[in-house]
This record gives structure tokens, C-alpha cells and sequence, in this order.
């Protein structure tokens, strides 16, 4: 009888364990995604995929002079990451009012909390002097948003 009490409990424990799992580990739903071009002094909007607004939005590109470039947040959430960063890594990283040279970052990734409390990464892919900073960027599901 105790090994039956025993068996039972383990399968309990294995199921329970896998279903943890899963959850933990199942991928964050995207809610936009895609790349494009921000123009100095200009925002980009990663929540609707928006680029070149003047005002609100998540980045902004703040071009002291044509060689001299910054990317910031709005929302003062932004952070350099390592390498490319899941959704778990955004959500737990310790986001703040950073803002970063862009022709130092170009290949870097960065994590950003939305201006609708989304997180979202995005990676510089170029830099010109004068020109359009590229971005490649993917922001995830809130649970609001029922994805």
C-alpha cells in the first residue's frame, strides 16, 4: 500500500512538474513586430509599429549633432542587454533612464517597457551620420491584450 501512496504521489509530482513547465517556458505572444527607420529628433512607436512621429511613442532619437547621436525611451525603461533577450529577460531586467550612443551600439540588443506597458527588444542595425537610425524590434503581449 505504501508503495502505491508512493507511485501516486510521484506521477502527481511529474505531472504537476511538467505543467510548470510549459507554462514557464511556452513562449510570450507577440503583439508587433518588424524594422524600420527613425529619423533624427524623430520617435518610434513599438507598440504600433509607428516610426518618424514627433511626439509620445517609446524611442527617441536625439541627434546632438551628425555624428553625435543618442537613443533614449520615453518612458525611461530602457536597458543594453548582452545578447538577443526573451520575453522573460525583458520583464525581469532592470530597466531605467538610460539613453545610449548610437554609432557605440550598432548590433546591440536593448529591452524597453512601453508607453502601453509592453515589453518589447529591439536591435540597432545601422547608423548613419546625419541619416536614419534601422532598428529591427518585436514588443510581446501584455495580458490585457488577451493574445
Amino acid at each position: 500500500m505504501r508503495i502505491k501512496r508512493v507511485g501516486a504521489a510521484f506521477v502527481a509530482a511529474a505531472i504537476l512538474s511538467l505543467a510548470l513547465f510549459q507554462t514557464t517556458f511556452a513562449a510570450q505572444a507577440v503583439w508587433n513586430s518588424g524594422s524600420g527607420s527613425i529619423n533624427p529628433t524623430y520617435r518610434a512607436d513599438l507598440d504600433t509599429g509607428s516610426f518618424n512621429s514627433f511626439y509620445g511613442n517609446d524611442l527617441f532619437l536625439d541627434a546632438v549633432s551628425s555624428t553625435k547621436r543618442y537613443i533614449g525611451s520615453e518612458t525611461s525603461s530602457i536597458l543594453r542587454m548582452g545578447s538577443r533577450p526573451s520575453y522573460s529577460r525583458c520583464a525581469s531586467a532592470a530597466l531605467g533612464g538610460h539613453r545610449y550612443r548610437t554609432s557605440y551600439n550598432v548590433g546591440r540588443w536593448f529591452c524597453i517597457y512601453t508607453t502601453e506597458n509592453r515589453f518589447a527588444r529591439f536591435k540597432i542595425l545601422s547608423d548613419t551620420n546625419a541619416g536614419p537610425l534601422y532598428i529591427t524590434y518585436k514588443t510581446w503581449c501584455k495580458p490585457a491584450d488577451g493574445c
